[in-house]
């Protein structure tokens, strides 16, 4: 039968580690204190150390605070996630009321209105496509000369024609 891991909670984290670098334990007595393995206290110690310093570990964090950015770093990164996805869908980037229906299909119960926020707090803007314009013609043909200048306008038979080249 195989040993299961002992998990710990990062209160329980914390406070380990606060002995060895807050009370002045060595590593060995903090262990022994807590009962934990001096590797995992070591490591504890390290990223707690780290943490006070400012930087926020790619492992799950200890303290609170770093806690809190690594929760709303993951949230800034669902969101990209989703714009990501809804702008590949579309052409530019959908209104709410869209976004609200895709989220809903998906299983998230999202309504326009939750959409429009979270649109404005990741600062999107709906672009909806122009409609098309077809474009005037600036210069002239570089193939025949215009002679009738669009004066269709004739007087006698057979002295201009035209046709229709689409």
């Amino acid at each position: 039968m195989s040993k299961s891991r002992p998990s710990y909670s990062n209160e329980f984290k914390n406070n380990a580690a606060n002995l060895v670098l807050d009370q002045q334990y060595s590593v060995n007595d903090a262990c022994k204190a807590v009962g934990v393995g001096y590797t995992a206290l070591r490591r504890w110690v390290a990223q707690l150390d780290a943490e006070r310093g400012g930087i926020t570990p790619s492992a799950r964090a200890i303290t609170p605070e770093h806690c809190r950015i690594q929760e709303l770093e993951a949230r800034i990164k669902q969101i990209e996630w989703d714009i990501g996805i809804l702008t590949k869908a579309w052409y530019g980037i959908p209104g709410a009321i869209t976004i609200s229906a895709k989220l809903t299909q998906r299983g998230e119960l999202v309504g326009r209105y939750k959409a429009a926020s979270l649109m404005q707090e990741a600062n999107l803007v709906s672009k909806q496509p122009r409609k098309h314009r077809y474009q005037n013609a600036s210069d002239v043909s570089k193939i025949t000369p215009n002679i009738l200048q669009r004066n269709f306008n004739v007087v006698v038979p057979n002295t201009a024609w035209c046709g229709d080249v689409t």
